[in-house]
């Protein structure tokens, strides 16, 4: 007769420990497992409720009214008010989207605008007020399931099938002469207020364009109360040949008639096809529209260039063709490029005449000589080039040659330095000019001797990192302040162990300061003594470069080597439980 054998004393014990700790690490694994597979779950979509009541002419309306949403052309959820015109309330109306998506809301086939999918909050609130109110169960457009809808477009016939309310497959509806073209995209919805045939024609007394503007040709519809969503693309096509000669192709647009005023629409205009695109919400009349080209007689603009008399033509205020002016020595001229834009402020004369008495030079430079440019203030793009004409004799010996350069005087910011060209050969000055005001030509003084030093102080020295590996790149820092009233340039020079290892030219405004920072990286490794001025800094390289890249996270990696520990752990208790019990 057997029997089975009963452990006691330290077998039992060593038995029962050993089976604890296998169900123990079969439950960690199985949790690494599980941590892994929930990291790399990431929902794509956002799910949130929408509630709401239903009204016509302020009464909630009653039960069996459809409620749906359509994100994308889609719909992706629907359902039908109670008796008290709430909708979502009893049955949950949940709507999944992508984050940002816009959800835009029916009841029956009527629009009732739209809302983003991602809002915050476990619920929104959504009343809606329908315009017409029909038979529950029913749409407010022509959009029960199967509803036949025929379209006649300047004559050529054209019949589809709206299911609740809904275009399932795309469609273009065309003219015989493709003058006109009206393409829905795919599950449009299409609220017809009950109609079940409309018609586009051609305008014989459309509305009078707005001023400057030339109708070119108008369509319109009937009933002019459908409307669609998303939006439908109608192209329109035009006689290029035929357009008013004050009409440019690339002015064309399309544009809506709202019952009030023409409203133009975003449109893009083929040249090569001679169409005209724009999207549609609502079928009401539409036209293509032609901006009127406002063409000026030509203007003559004279010059008077240091006494020398000229003259510009410019067609509406453009000089189409390059064109130099300069004085009757050459000492001064001004260089067009073709198609400058000109604009004379007060005036039909542009002058260059020379100061007798200029403002004082700014410090650090001579005055060679100044011009008033006029009328103050005329513009002018792209900039023209100025250039003056100088003489050796007049630099002096406390000026450089090649420090000339022309300046501008403005009285609220005094001189101001110009990008100058200095052509020593040919002796002149070349800087370009958007504006008419004072200039100058100046020249900056020689010195021959080393300005002292700028009362600078160094402060904040940091080094980052402190321990790097072998070739690392260490950042070095310092505030550098001009504790002087004047601006001052002086050079911040960085010292490592005593020898010099970079430089750097610092130009501040008197009491300004800066942040210099050097860079360097060492392959010996040791302590370094990093100092600028009279401070010190100390960072250690060390002779294996550092892992920056390591994750403080746990990747799959380990997680899979944790878990494969943890698999030969389980394998080795149950070999270890298989002897024991062989000993029994």
């Amino acid at each position: 007769m057997g029997h089975k054998l009963k452990r006691s004393g330290p077998e039992a014990f060593r038995f029962t420990t050993l089976r604890l700790i296998a169900v123990f690490i079969t439950v960690l694994v199985g949790i690494l497992f599980m941590f892994q597979a929930v990291r790399a779950d990431c929902p794509s979509c956002i799910s949130h409720q929408y509630f709401g009541t239903v009204s016509h002419n302020g009464v909630p309306v009653g039960q069996g009214y459809t409620v749906y949403a359509v994100v994308n052309g889609e719909q992706v959820a629907s359902t039908t008010t109670n008796s008290n015109g709430q909708w979502g309330n009893t049955e949950p109306f949940i709507v999944s989207a992508p984050s940002g998506a816009f959800v835009e809301f029916y009841v029956g086939g009527e629009y009732m605008g739209e809302a983003a999918s991602c809002i915050p909050g476990p619920s929104t609130k959504l009343d809606f007020t329908v315009s017409v109110l029909t038979t529950p169960g029913t749409s407010n457009a022509a959009a029960n399931t199967g509803t036949s809808i025929t379209a006649s477009i300047l004559g050529q016939g054209y019949s589809f099938v709206l299911t609740n309310g809904i275009l399932t497959a795309a469609k273009t509806l065309s003219s015989a002469d493709q003058r006109f073209s009206l393409s829905f995209p795919t599950n449009s919805v299409v609220n017809t207020s009950g109609a079940s045939q409309f018609v586009v024609s051609a305008e014989q007394s459309p509305p009078v364009p707005p001023p400057g503007v030339k109708l070119i040709q108008a369509y319109g519809f009937s009933p002019d109360s459908i409307i669609i969503s998303p939006a439908a693309a109608v192209t329109l096509k035009y006689d290029a040949a035929g357009l008013p000669p004050q009409v440019d192709e690339s002015n064309l647009y399309i544009a809506q008639w709202s019952g009030v005023s023409w409203i133009s629409l975003s449109s893009t205009v083929n040249t090569v096809a001679s169409t005209v695109t724009a999207q549609l919400k609502s079928l009401s009349t539409v036209a293509i529209l032609g901006k009127i080209n406002l063409q000026r007689p030509p203007e003559v603009i004279g010059a008077f260039i240091l006494g020398k008399a000229d003259n510009v033509t410019i067609n509406n205020g453009i000089l189409t063709a390059g064109r130099a002016l300069e004085s009757a020595d050459g000492g001064i001229m001004l260089d067009f490029a073709d198609n400058t834009a000109i604009n004379l402020q007060g005036g039909q004369q542009m002058t260059v005449l020379q100061i007798a008495s200029p403002p004082a030079p700014p410090a650090g430079s001579g005055l060679i000589a100044a011009y008033s440019f006029g009328p103050e203030n005329s513009s002018f793009s792209p900039p023209f080039n100025l250039t003056i004409k100088y003489d050796p004799s007049q630099i002096t010996p406390d000026m450089t040659e090649s420090g000339l350069y022309i300046s501008a005087f403005a009285a609220s910011e005094n001189w101001t330095q110009l990008p100058s060209t200095v052509d020593i050969q040919h002796k002149m000055v070349t800087a370009q000019i958007a504006h008419f005001s004072i200039y100058a030509l100046l020249a900056k003084e020689a010195t021959n001797t080393v300005p002292p030093p700028a009362a600078f102080t160094v402060s904040d020295l940091t080094v980052i990192p402190q321990t790097a590996g072998a070739a690392e790149t260490v950042t070095i820092s310092a505030r550098i302040v001009n504790n002087d009233e004047i601006e001052a340039t002086r050079d911040v020079v960085l010292i490592v162990n005593n020898k010099e290892e970079a430089k750097q030219q610092v130009t501040l405004p008197g009491g300004g300061n800066q942040t210099v920072n050097f860079t360097l990286s060492r392959n010996e490794p040791g302590i370094y003594s990093a100092s600028i001025d009279n401070l010190t800094a100390d960072f250690t390289v060390n002779a294996v470069a550092s892992d920056k890249n390591q994750s403080a996270q746990p990747g799959l990696p380990l997680l899979g080597a944790i878990a494969f520990c943890g698999l030969l752990v389980v394998i080795f208790v149950i070999v270890q439980i298989g002897k024991q019990r062989s000993r029994y």
